[in-house]
């Protein structure tokens, strides 16, 4: 590009625009500038080749696309077809040239470049989604309950596993799990002269339970156990292999925090599991507030006044 198109420049000045008056036979233009080289019979030749070996390359790659979109995504495919593709394309080719020549061609390419980029546009959202889908799958880590499961009742888990959880289900766990380990937690803090307040109660039709721990101007300590909706996979739902999976939305309990940290799943969570998982909150909340960088963030100015 560089040799050719800088010498086409300097010999298109020296002939007082010869190459200029011929810009528009593109089909001969080339053959115009070398034949003001030496050789001109063998760079002729030596450049049809070169263009007969672009186009048959580019031809055999739109025949490989094709034939896999037609094959459904298949690396391999019958001979004929790839036959049948090239003979179309060719046949089309011929046709253009014949009808209008190189212009008709270039015309046509035109045309149907025009929807192809809308095409490729969609094409690229599709892939920003595709690529969004791969990184929530592969960097998805094992339930946070995980960690404290002694591999106990493990029938009750695998239950629970494979079935989808209903609204009274997320009751049921605040009832026979969330209040009991919060009312414990809340005797043993008042042995260790520590108020700490129990709240509970529905929002927006979804219940709610709170733990919260009083500390003066500082950020209270709060660990609360709200509820979560989500939707089920449709093709999870009218699998048979997964039959307890019934229903396409899917509720189950979810800590949150006061700092607005992200909380995760509670729904495996037995009540000794639980009163761990707050008690490690609450020692990551005592330690960070023992720390004087983090005054500004835990300073609460509401509790300050009051």
């Amino acid at each position: 590009m560089t040799v050719f198109g800088n010498g086409a420049i300097w010999m298109d000045a020296q002939t007082a625009g010869m190459l200029t008056q011929a810009a528009e036979e593109t089909d001969r233009l080339l053959f115009l500038f070398l034949n003001q080289l030496p050789l001109p019979a063998i760079t002729s030749l030596i450049a049809i080749l070169v263009i007969a070996i672009f186009f048959i390359t580019s031809a055999d790659s739109g025949i490989f696309v094709i034939n896999s979109i037609a094959s459904q995504g298949k690396s391999t495919f019958p001979r004929w077809q790839s036959i049948l593709w090239g003979s179309m394309l060719a046949v089309l080719a011929i046709g253009l040239l014949y009808s209008g020549g190189l212009e008709a061609l270039q015309t046509m390419t035109v045309i149907m470049a025009l929807p192809f980029s809308l095409i490729m546009v969609v094409m690229a959202f599709c892939l920003l989604r595709g690529l969004w889908v791969d990184d929530s799958y592969f960097s998805r880590n094992l339930s946070k309950s995980t960690a404290y499961w002694d591999g106990k009742h493990w029938q009750a888990r695998l239950k629970k596993v494979v079935s989808t959880g209903k609204l009274e289900d997320v009751r049921a766990f605040l009832r026979d799990v969330a209040d009991p380990a919060f009312e414990e937690l809340q005797a043993e803090f008042a042995k260790n002269g520590i108020a700490a307040q129990i709240r509970s109660g529905e929002e927006d039709g979804l219940p709610y339970c709170e733990l919260i721990v009083e500390s003066g101007r500082l950020r209270d300590f709060l660990y609360g156990v709200g509820c979560k909706e989500h939707a089920v996979s449709k093709m999870v739902v009218s699998s048979d292999l997964l039959p307890k999976m019934d229903t396409v939305d899917d509720f189950e309990p979810v800590c949150y925090f006061a700092d607005g940290r992200r909380g995760y799943s509670l729904k495996y969570m037995r009540r000794e599991e639980m009163l761990t998982d707050v008690l490690r909150q609450y020692e990551r909340y005592i330690r960070m507030i023992a720390n004087s960088k983090h005054n500004l963030y835990l300073f609460d100015k509401k509790n300050d006044e009051t």
